[in-house]
């Protein structure tokens, strides 16, 4: 792949994302169960590690933190996929069921795995 076909399926991969990352806000603003059922859920997993910078960046975005839509599928999905090609993110029983130290510990993992740079990654 040149550098100009991969500059430009980086843009489609994020474009992609995108759609179906709209999407999954605006199905699932208060929702916090399990996304598998949503198909636009499957469409961002599918993107495989090609998704884990999108997410993690949006997940570190604190601009909007307020504003910011439904977290837990962000999260969800990043599991997922790490899941699938075995870098498994192990989160310690007692941060279980709480989203900012959840997002914390996700985006730690990112930073140790190279998905994320570490002065993007900001920590609460």
């Amino acid at each position: 792949m040149t550098t100009g076909e991969s500059a430009n399926h980086q843009e489609n991969i994020k474009s992609y994302y995108a759609q179906y990352s709209a999407a999954l806000d605006a199905d699932t603003e208060f929702w916090s169960g399990n996304f598998d059922r949503y198909e636009a859920f499957g469409r961002v997993v599918a993107l495989r590690e090609a998704a884990l910078p999108l997410l993690l960046a949006e997940l570190a975005d604190r601009s909007d933190a307020e504003d910011r839509h439904n977290p837990w599928w962000r999260l969800q999905a990043v599991g997922t996929i790490a899941a699938q090609l075995d870098k498994k993110i192990d989160y310690p029983r007692e941060i279980r069921g709480r989203v900012e130290p959840i997002r914390e510990a996700t985006l730690e993992w990112g930073v140790r795995q190279g998905y994320i740079d570490p002065d993007q990654a900001e920590f609460a």
